[in-house]
């Protein structure tokens, strides 16, 4: 089985994060894989919220690991929060809270 091939979330993050924000998270680490970068079995997330053109929008730096790498991104979204996730690949992806781990 591949990395990250079945998404999951934690029930936390499930009932506090909006979705459209798990699901960019996920889209970022398929993004990786789709262009043949190596993906860690652990992808870090710090979200805040910036504004940009006097509107809200969600700031992400997404970073491993092994090999090292961060990407910063800003996005619309709903409703922008500041966290910090983890998402753990131990056969399935999943995403949780770091203290959650």
């Amino acid at each position: 089985m591949k990395m990250f091939d079945k998404h999951y979330a934690t029930s936390e993050v499930a009932e506090t994060v909006p979705l459209d924000i798990q699901l960019l998270l996920w889209t970022l680490i398929e993004r990786r894989k789709e262009d043949k970068k190596e993906v860690d079995y652990l992808q870090v997330f710090n979200l805040s919220i910036i504004v940009v053109n006097g509107r809200k929008s969600q700031r992400i730096l997404h970073s491993q690991e092994q090999p090292k790498i961060s990407f910063i991104g800003d996005f619309q979204v709903f409703e922008p929060i500041n966290a910090k996730f983890w998402v753990v690949d131990s056969g399935d992806g999943i995403l949780m809270y770091p203290e959650q781990y």
